[in-house]
């Protein structure tokens, strides 16, 4: 147990197909999916419950909020309410603000929604979307800025860190920031 182990006992020959990662994916962001972060998002045609498609490009020149989601997810159900909270709190600022479900059926989706009374566009994903988009899992979360370019992309993420990414668009969303509480002072004995 003592002796020392040889330079050549652990050794590892690379296939010559692999590739060096200067970085490995994180998987809690994106399920092993593809990562936008820092990238255009790509041109999709969204299909709203009433069979109208409306393209993702209609809406450069203004930021908007992605989430991709379905009704059968506990994670995404769950994270419905604080979606609601953000609609009100964003929609009169200039954020577009739409979630894509990913549901076999629109009507599924549209009447969970109507029965909630969440009233932000949702459009139904038929597949393009997730293949685009290269979703692997949901709930998923894009924030795009006005030029088109991809922010924030998470499945995981605490909802300050998103507060603090709208912040960050503009002047307007200043408000969203999470707010900072200070420990009370307390007087030394």
């Amino acid at each position: 147990m003592d002796d020392p182990v040889p330079d050549n006992l652990f050794t590892f020959t690379p296939p010559p197909d692999a590739k060096l990662l200067e970085n490995f994916p994180n998987s809690l962001n994106n399920a092993g999916g593809v990562d936008f972060t820092g990238r255009t998002v790509p041109s999709l045609k969204l299909k709203s419950p009433d069979g109208k498609l409306i393209s993702l490009d209609s809406f450069r020149g203004r930021p908007i909020f992605i989430d991709i989601w379905a009704t059968w997810c506990g994670p995404c159900v769950a994270s419905l309410p604080q979606l609601a909270q953000l609609y009100q709190e964003t929609k009169d600022k200039g954020l577009a603000f739409l979630t894509i479900d990913t549901d076999e059926e629109a009507k599924t989706a549209a009447a969970f929604m109507a029965k909630r009374g969440y009233t932000w566009p949702n459009f139904h994903d038929d597949g393009e979307a997730a293949s685009a988009l290269g979703v692997n899992g949901i709930p998923r979360t894009l924030l795009v800025d006005a030029h088109g370019k991809v922010v924030f992309d998470r499945m995981a993420f605490g909802e300050g860190e998103l507060r603090s990414e709208i912040a960050n668009l503009g002047p307007e969303f200043a408000s969203l920031a999470p707010k900072v509480t200070q420990a009370p002072c307390t007087v030394a004995k």
